[in-house]
Formats: structure tokens, sequence, C-alpha cells
């Protein structure tokens, strides 16, 4: 009997760590994905305040004389700029890239982030992922 023991002796420790390294990647998958939709979702709240700040941008002269809002691609880019600029200062890692799109009839912005794997990439092998979020305003008339 005690041959038998002496031959299972440790079975329970191997298997034991083998849970909780399946449960560190299951819990480095959790992390990181949530990371990747937390950063997902503020940049599509800063691509849409770029938007409509970008669609504010109305070339006033136009307006007066058809009475249809017609985006200015200057004004537009220049009401934007602001926020623009503080998309690109909000990520501490890696700063985004705000692109800006001015038609007569709509402000479309598109914003791309690279977001670096925490625990997935203790290694440095896997790469960073790209985010990208687009949002687009358009002028409307005022009641």
């Amino acid at each position: 009997m005690s041959g038998r023991r002496d031959r299972e002796a440790g079975q329970a420790t191997l298997f034991g760590l083998g849970l909780v390294m399946i449960g560190l990647i299951v819990a480095g998958f959790a992390v990181d994905l949530w990371r990747l939709v937390e950063v997902r979702r503020n940049l599509a709240a800063d691509a849409e305040a770029v938007a409509a700040a970008a669609a504010n941008g109305v070339d006033v002269a136009e307006y007066r004389a058809t009475g249809e809002p017609v985006l200015d691609p200057e004004l537009a880019a220049a009401r934007s700029a602001d926020r623009a600029a503080e998309v690109e200062s909000s990520l501490a890692l890696a700063p985004p890239k705000v692109e800006l799109d001015v038609t007569p009839d709509r402000a479309t912005v598109t914003v791309r982030a690279t977001v670096d794997l925490v625990l997935l990439d203790l290694g440095g092998v896997l790469e960073p992922i790209e985010v990208v979020v687009q949002a687009s305003a358009a002028p409307t008339r005022g009641l």
C-alpha cells in the first residue's frame, strides 16, 4: 500500500498548479478585454464630442442666404480643435490620433488608439491592439 502512495505523491499539487495557471490566463483575458472595452467606450464618447463641436461650424452667410445649415470646413475644424486636442492628450500610454473629415452636410471624426495588453503580454510577444472609433454629426436647424 505504501508503494502506491509513493507513486501518487505530488499529483494533487501538479493538478492544483495547473488550475492556478488556467485561472491566471482566464483572469488575464478578462482584464485585458475589459480594458479594451473601456478604451473603446471612452474613445467613442470623445469622437462624438469632437463631431458635435465640428457640427457647430455652420457657415452663417450661407445659412442667412438659403436657410439651410451648411458646414464651413475651416470653421468646423476650428470649433473642434480644442476638443480634439483634449482627446489627443487624454490617454497616458499612447495618445490617440484624431482625424476630422468635413463635408457641407456632415462632420465625421475617426479616433484611433493602440492599447497594450497588460497581463497577456508579460513576455512582450503580442502586438498592441488598435481600437478605431468613428462618429459623425450634422448641423440642424434650430426651433
